[in-house]
């Protein structure tokens, strides 16, 4: 009776498709798609346009303050919600894309060398010793000791996904757009 069941065909059952990896490129080509978290980001960065499998023009370089702009700026031109992509998104993405086939240079090809602004900003609080090199060279006095530091921006290294929390947001950076995936 036993070997009866094991000779019986088993009914097919449909397999779902599986995610090649955690990150797809679009089938347009102009997009990164982060699986998981369900992100589409633009595989080029602001100033340059998808053409012939890669980017081509000049990168933009703004401050921080100025990527939002940039941001409504392609939503009203495309009708999607672009924003800036706070830090921990760009540095989960770009860790995902390096554990993929031909890694980060293959899905955000002709990425500007150095940093990209993120949305994130640096706010620190707290006493001042007005005689701490650390508060020196932040400018920081007794006058302002109050006052929130939001004069540096966190940025994100597009090839690597190093990133530091230093960076003056008056530092004109390329900015790389993400929105919900379609």
């Amino acid at each position: 009776m036993l070997s009866l069941a094991l000779l019986l065909p088993l009914p097919s059952v449909a397999a779902a498709p599986e995610p090649q990896g955690l990150v797809a490129v679009s089938k347009d080509g102009q997009t990164v798609v982060d699986v998981e978290s369900g992100l589409a980001w633009s595989r080029c960065v602001e100033g340059m346009r998808w053409s012939g499998g890669r980017c081509v023009g000049q990168a933009l370089r703004v401050m921080q303050s100025q990527g939002p702009d940039l941001a409504a700026a392609r939503r009203q031109a495309d009708g999607r919600p672009w924003r800036v992509p706070r830090a921990i998104e760009m540095r989960r993405v770009l860790q995902r894309a390096a554990g993929s086939p031909g890694g980060i240079d293959k899905l955000f090809p002709d990425t500007p060398e150095g940093w990209l602004w993120s949305a994130s900003a640096t706010i620190e609080a707290g006493p001042v010793n007005i005689h701490s090199y650390d508060s020196v060279m932040r400018g920081r006095t007794s006058e302002n000791e109050e006052r929130l530091d939001g004069l540096h921006g966190w940025v994100i290294d597009g090839h690597t996904g190093r990133a530091r929390s230093d960076m003056s947001r008056d530092t004109p950076l390329p900015v790389r757009l993400v929105r919900p995936r379609d």
